[in-house]
C-alpha cells in the first residue's frame, strides 16, 4: 500500500489536485516552506497518511529527498 500512495499521485491535496505521498505533507508552514501542499481538510486527520509515508511538515532534508528524485531535463 505505501507503494501505490508514493508511485501513483492519489492523495487529493488542499488546493484540489492529486499528489503522491512524498509531494504533500499534512500541515504546511507558511514561515518555513510557503506553497507546500498539504492534504484536503475533509480527510487530513485519517489516521493512515502516516503509515503510507506522508510527512507532517516538509523540512529541509524531505524537500532535498524530493529534489534528488526530480530525473534530469
Amino acid at each position: 500500500m505505501r507503494d501505490a500512495f508514493t508511485g501513483e499521485q492519489l492523495i487529493l491535496t488542499d488546493s484540489c489536485e492529486w499528489a503522491g505521498a512524498r509531494e504533500i505533507f499534512l500541515s504546511g508552514d507558511e514561515e518555513g516552506v510557503p506553497g507546500v501542499a498539504t492534504v484536503h481538510p475533509s480527510v487530513r486527520d485519517l489516521s493512515l497518511w502516516p503509515r503510507v509515508g506522508v510527512a507532517e511538515r516538509a523540512t529541509a532534508e524531505l524537500i532535498l529527498e524530493w529534489l534528488r528524485g526530480i530525473p534530469s531535463g
